[in-house]
């Protein structure tokens, strides 16, 4: 467990001094945005960025703009992290971890979402993630039958992580140039 420790200190770092978050960040998207997976979505599941994470707010605007259906997590108890449908920023405010949360009622199922969007501080080349070890997203993954895309730049990835029996592999990760 301290390995993962040190790695996510390690890349926290990394990502903190990289230049150009937000204009990566909106490249990042345009790339999904052009893609069928996006153009045939329905509803997607996505995290509201916080900090140096890639920003994931030109995504859910655009969204909203092509009519499209937009869930995001929020911490339920201690362990449990669940999805809620939101119209609008204006439907966040700032929850556990200081994360924007929404304030919606309308909790979504998994299955209704045709893709998530997970966050993450290092990812490798076999789709692992390291997250910020509370495993949130690794207990809400385990038994989701869609696709699960890790997002990042490209000084998030490294060739290997270490990785735990209960840490869900994503299907494919969104890397910023």
């Amino acid at each position: 467990m301290a390995a993962k420790q040190d790695i996510r200190k390690e890349f926290i770092q990394i990502r903190k001094a990289i230049q150009d978050k937000e204009e990566r960040s909106k490249d990042l998207f345009q790339q999904l945005i052009s893609t069928k997976l996006y153009q045939d979505a329905h509803f997607i599941g996505c995290y509201v960025s916080l900090n140096n994470e890639v920003n994931t707010h030109f995504l859910i605007k655009q969204a909203f703009l092509d009519h499209k259906r937009i869930a995001v997590p929020k911490v339920v108890g201690e362990h449990e992290m669940l999805f809620y449908e939101i119209t609008s920023f204006d439907q966040l405010q700032s929850g556990s971890f200081h994360i924007q949360e929404p304030t919606s009622t309308q909790l979504i199922e998994k299955k209704m979402m045709d893709f998530i969007l997970v966050p993450g501080v290092a990812f490798d080349r076999q789709f692992h993630r390291l997250g910020y070890g509370k495993g949130f997203y690794d207990n809400y993954l385990k038994d989701y039958q869609n696709k699960k895309i890790g997002v990042c730049f490209k000084e998030q990835i490294c060739d290997q992580l270490p990785y735990d029996e209960w840490d869900i592999c994503l299907d494919e990760l969104l890397i910023s140039k």
